[in-house]
Order: structure tokens, then sequence, then C-alpha cells
């Protein structure tokens, strides 16, 4: 009975991944880009009903279209390519330090100066990534491989481990990770290292569904020396089993190396990603415009104190996360639980971010496979590619004008099925195991 619509989903969602690589130019025919998606996106919502015993065959063909194209809406992975290779000419702290535009004049080999190098995302800026993260650009720098492609060849290994290791603990891996057109596209062909967040999220996922909290502070510990947002998982782990966070916290205690050899320069990149980026944001947006009100503009003095508008809109940000994750965690969680409220939060956080880009919703879906509000997970990952729209317009206009309606239908069809979950179930509770 259910094979009929499951081969009806399969061909159409292969048919329109494929589609999607055969545009010549996916940024300037983003009409057409965003159309496949759709398709492609719908379709596996479908397999995520019923996913498929194919699934692993049906994913195969995408995944290696991907490592055959170059990235198309960000240009994150040619620093990667510029970082790991700086690492070994100049030592693995150089990244922290000395920003791509001040290579030139700070000893740096010439070799380096290469496309990648001019390609590089915000120059004036030095790295922003964590030691792990520096350590896979390292590894792929020592590979005889096109640099590019190391990179898009390890997330694929990341989606296909993350996949496996999902499928072991009864839980729909495949169509969750192998198969969602956002890890094929933003953690294969554009080579985000949110990719490896897939395989960490995944391990963390399957240790705690296990009940092994060491192992799954861990894979939370891991992920958090990818990218910071997986330190959450610590936070809800420690809830549960504070013991064992030792092992994790052992494991992370690698991310403060920089700070404590370096000094707080070493933070820098990171600092004026946290005050200054903004794009893609729903709430925050809100909060922006509230606090522009209350200053009269974008800045006041008060007393002998300047304030801005984007300091206390982020201010109150925090406050407010911190607030519902304090109500999350009142009651200590299950070990199965853990992942669960992880992923909650994680989700919460994209939503209430000041930086939402379609490649961030990658660290979520390991948790969202195992119950973490599916729906509102799976709308948000189906929308993302949405946020494209401005390098679309930018193209076509030359101006970097962002609009409105992306963001709107992005957050509103997360939101919408985040609050009809949280009607059925009365409150926060809902999506746990």
């Amino acid at each position: 009975m259910r094979t009929a619509p499951q081969i009806a989903a399969s061909v159409l969602w292969l048919s329109s991944m494929t589609a999607c690589f055969l545009l010549d130019d996916p940024r300037r025919r983003f009409p057409a880009y965003a159309l496949t998606l759709l398709i492609a996106g719908v379709s596996w919502l479908i397999l995520l009903r019923q996913p498929p015993r194919w699934a692993p065959w049906l994913g195969l063909l995408p995944h290696v279209l991907a490592l055959l194209s170059t990235p198309a809406f960000s240009e994150d992975a040619f620093r990667y390519v510029y970082e790991g290779r700086l690492a070994w000419a100049m030592g693995p702290a150089f990244p922290f330090l000395v920003p791509p535009a001040e290579g030139p004049v700070a000893g740096v080999p010439p070799e380096l100066f290469d496309s990648s190098w001019l390609r590089i995302n915000h120059p004036e800026l030095p790295t922003l990534y964590p030691p792990l993260s520096q350590l896979a650009f390292m590894l792929v720098a020592l590979t005889p491989l096109p640099p590019l492609l190391g990179l898009q060849l390890l997330n694929m290994g990341a989606a296909l481990g993350a996949a496996r290791l999902l499928e072991r603990r009864g839980l729909s891996g495949w169509v969750w990770i192998w198969l969602c057109p956002l890890v094929v596209l933003e953690g294969v062909r554009e080579a985000h290292v949110d990719g490896l967040t897939l395989l960490f999220g995944a391990w963390a996922t399957s240790a705690w569904l296990a009940s092994k909290a060491g192992l799954g502070h861990a894979g939370f510990a891991l992920s958090a020396l990818c990218k910071l947002a997986g330190g959450l998982g610590l936070v809800v782990g420690g809830r549960r089993d504070p013991r064992a966070l030792a092992i994790g916290a052992g494991v992370a205690a690698a991310i403060a190396w920089p700070l404590v050899v370096l000094g707080p320069s070493a933070a820098r990149g990171g600092l004026a990603y946290a005050g200054r980026w903004q794009g893609g944001e729903g709430v925050f947006g809100l909060l922006l415009a509230g606090a522009q009100t209350m200053l009269g503009g974008d800045w006041a003095r008060i007393g002998s104190q300047s304030f801005t508008a984007q300091q206390l809109a982020r201010g109150a940000l925090v406050l407010l996360f911190v607030f519902v994750m304090a109500l999350r965690l009142r009651v200590r969680p299950e070990a199965a639980q853990v992942p669960v409220w992880t992923g909650q939060l994680l989700l919460l956080a994209l939503l209430l971010s000041p930086t939402l880009h379609p490649w961030y919703v990658l660290g979520i879906l390991p948790f969202a496979a195992a119950g973490a509000w599916p729906a509102s997970a799976a709308g948000l990952a189906l929308t993302a590619p949405l946020l494209h729209h401005a390098s679309w317009v930018e193209l076509m206009s030359g101006h970097w004008t962002p609009a409105s309606w992306p963001r709107l239908v992005v957050h509103g069809v997360a939101w919408s099925a985040l609050l009809g979950i949280w009607a059925r179930n009365r409150g926060l509770g809902a999506g746990t195991r």
C-alpha cells in the first residue's frame, strides 16, 4: 500500500534534485532554482512520513553531482581552504590573529594568495571557527585532492556517518540527513563546516538514546569544537548527568586554547560576528525595531554612556533565550530527552537569532530526527534556501537589498508549525520522546 507513494516521491525527489544541479548558474537562475528545491523539499517531506528502504541508493546521484559542483551562494569554503594551508605555513594560532587582508604584510607565503584568498568573505576579520574546524581544514590541506573537493568529500562522509548512526537507533537517518536537500546543497556543494555538526550531533543523539552519558557529552563537545552552538547540548546533558559532564568538559576544553595562549585578541572574529552580523532575522527584527523606538534612533546617550539599538536588542535576545532555556531545564530530563531538548533549544536559537543562514539549519537535523519539534525543523529546512534570494537581487541589481518576503516565509512556516505543536501539547514540553 505504501510502495506507490514512496516510488512517486522518490522519482520526483531525484528528478528535481538533478534538475537543480543542471542549472548553469543557480544564483542567476534563482527562480528556477527555488522551484526545483520546493519540489524536492515537498517530496522529501513525503519520504519523511514513509521512509523507503532504497533511500541510501536514492541519495547517491545528487551527492555525486554536488561533488562535481562549486559553491554558488557562499564563499565560506574559500576561507576554509586558505586557513587550512595558512595553519601549516604559519602555525595553527595564526588564523586567529591575522586576518586574510593583512596576510601580504604579515609574512604569509605568496603562493597562498591564490584564487581562494581573493574570494574570502570579510577578509578584514580573523577566523571565527573553533579548533576542530581548523583541524579539519588542515587535514584537507594535506590530501592530494583539490582542497574544495576534499571539503566536500569530508561533509559527504559526515552526512553518511550521521545517517547510519541515527538508523542504528531506529530513526529515519537516511531521509532526515542523506536525502535532505539542504544537506546535499549546503553541506556538500557549498562545503559549509556546519556539515560536520551532523556527524557529532548524530553521535550525541545515538549515545543519549542508549543512555551513554559520557559518550553523549563527548559528542556535544566535538560539535561545539566545530560550531559553538553545539555547546548547548553540554548544558542540557549536564542537567541530566553532571558527573559525566567532566568527559565532555575535558573534550571541550580544547576550545579555549586560543584564548589561553593568545589572549582576548583570538576572539576578535567571533566577537565581531556576535556584535555585527545580521541577516535572515525574524524575532530579532522586532526587538531591534522596539529598541530603535525606545532610543529614538540607532543610538542614544544616557548620562555618560552611549547605547545602540543593536546592543539593547541583542541584550534582550540573550535574556529571552536564557529565560526560555531555564524554563525548559526547570526539570531534569531523561537520557532520551537530552537530544530532543537540545534540538528544541537550537531551533529556538535559530528563530530568535540576529543571523539565520540556510546552512545553520543543518545543525538541528540529527535532533529533529529524534523528535525535537520535527514539523518545525522540517519546515525550516524546506524554506531556508529562500534566504539566498538576496544574492540573486544583488547579482541582478548590483545592490544588496534583502527582501522581507523570504524571511516572512521562512520564519512564518517554522513558527506556525511550532505554535501548532505548542497548542496541541500545551506548552514548551511538546515534542519529547
